[in-house]
């Protein structure tokens, strides 16, 4: 069997990252594009009705970081991962804050009332976990930039 400490530790964080930089890339562009799409100063409007202030830099700042941290984190650039990463956390951790904890820990299995639904933490929770191993850990040596000569884990 191949060097499972090594090559294993590389693969499990390729596979922590892709799906994660893929969720965020969604999230982002989901803000922009698409039949659900509010544009920038919808998203504004929506952080300034949950009190965040500057609301429009906000949703710029978060947008970029999500869809730039996003590609970032599925090629997996190195020690941008680990700021994208933190960077990431942050966002999630306004967005639990200030739009989820309240709500309660769990997504609605079912939604039977019009209107927004009232999601729950858990899956802030996951993502900020995992943007967590990626700051910690590094993308691994699967990405580009991947830190080689600089020890392992991506720098």
């Amino acid at each position: 069997m191949a060097n499972l400490s090594t090559g294993g530790v590389s693969l499990g964080l390729l596979l922590l990252r892709v799906p994660l930089g893929v969720v965020f890339l969604a999230h982002g562009l989901r803000k922009v594009v698409g039949e659900e799409a509010v544009g920038l100063q919808g998203f504004a409007d929506d952080l300034a009705n949950l009190g965040v202030p500057l609301p429009l830099p906000a949703a710029v700042a978060a947008f970029a970081a999500e869809v730039l941290g996003g590609i970032i984190l599925i090629v997996g650039l190195g020690a941008l991962s680990r700021i994208s990463a933190l960077v990431l956390t942050f966002v999630m951790l306004v967005a639990l804050f200030k739009a989820h904890l309240h709500n309660g820990f769990f997504i609605p299995v079912y939604v039977t009332e019009p209107g927004p639904v009232p999601w729950g933490c858990e899956f802030n929770l996951v993502l900020i976990g995992m943007c967590l191993c990626v700051f910690f850990a590094g993308p691994g040596e699967f990405g580009l930039l991947n830190g080689k000569g600089k020890g392992k884990g991506g720098g």
